[in-house]
């Protein structure tokens, strides 16, 4: 195919320099006899027909240089930029930002039934979006699944060291993180069937990862110790995709953690792992009846 356009497209350049050509040659002839006979016809051969002859060998010199110099560039721009954009179009990508705390998660919080967090504790995300997620949580039918570093993670330790955290002020954030995320279960501040599964992963998190409905939020770390804005990426749900890669990763990762808690299922491991981390107020809280 490519091949068999190739000597058509060189004949339709040749085609357009050659017509474009034979217009400048009859503009410079009008134009001449415009000089020669202008005194006959003062207004059609000496203004109307040298207007005329000047806008054609414009136009013909654009278009040989245009064909020339312009056309073989512009073209390769233009396929080079769709390739660009049907690569993204493919990735589902929809939004990148330069720091992912700039984003409108307060509207993606209010227009989702379910919500995936995969993060290192997330608690400055929890502590921002407190009241959105607390009006989340009243809805009927919502989920919110968290999935965080379980405390045996053998990659938790080199990650609170790379952020600058001593390891037992790392699993503080994590601890502090899930009852912050379970306190509405137990003071009767969740609708009916509305349920919130939280879950402790061994695995190594390369990545955070903010889920609503049919699109997913992933956050980049540095290899460098020094904090400064890190990029972030949505994709959003489609036939092939990055979607579905880090969706089934996720997945991946939840079947393989320990499941601590869950409303609707009546799973509550939380004294068992969080009780080094918690005060006496937080057990009796955490112990209490789930509503």
């Amino acid at each position: 195919m490519k091949n068999s356009q190739k000597p058509f497209n060189t004949i339709l350049n040749i085609k357009s320099i050659l017509i474009a050509g034979l217009i400048f040659i009859l503009a410079i002839i009008l134009i001449g006899i415009s000089e020669q006979w202008k005194t006959s016809s003062p207004i059609l051969i000496g203004i109307i027909i040298p207007n005329i002859a000047a806008v054609m060998a414009t136009s013909g010199v654009f278009t040989i240089v245009y064909e020339i110099y312009l056309r073989k560039a512009q073209t390769k721009y233009v396929l080079e930029a769709i390739d660009i954009n049907e690569s993204i179009v493919k990735t589902g990508l929809s939004y990148i930002s330069t720091n992912y705390l700039d984003y409108d998660y307060a509207s993606e919080i209010k227009n989702s039934n379910r919500i995936t967090i995969f993060a290192l504790y997330a608690q400055t995300w929890f502590n921002r979006y407190d009241a959105e997620l607390k009006q989340f949580l009243k809805g009927n039918k919502c989920e919110l699944i968290l999935c965080l570093p379980n405390f045996n993670n053998k990659f938790l330790e080199p990650l609170s060291s790379h952020f600058g955290y001593k390891i037992k002020d790392f699993k503080k954030k994590i601890t502090e993180t899930i009852i912050k995320c379970i306190t509405p279960c137990f003071n009767d501040q969740i609708g009916k069937k509305t349920n919130i599964s939280i879950y402790l992963h061994n695995s190594k998190p390369s990545y955070s990862m903010y889920g609503f409905d049919n699109s997913i939020l992933i956050g980049t770390y540095y290899g460098d110790k020094v904090r400064k804005k890190a990029p972030m990426f949505r994709f959003d749900e489609q036939d092939s995709g990055l979607f579905q890669e880090f969706d089934e990763d996720i997945n991946s990762i939840i079947k393989k953690s320990d499941h601590i808690f869950d409303r609707n299922k009546k799973i509550n491991l939380l004294s068992k792992y969080l009780s080094p981390f918690i005060s006496k107020e937080e057990k009796l809280l955490i112990e209490g009846k789930i509503y």
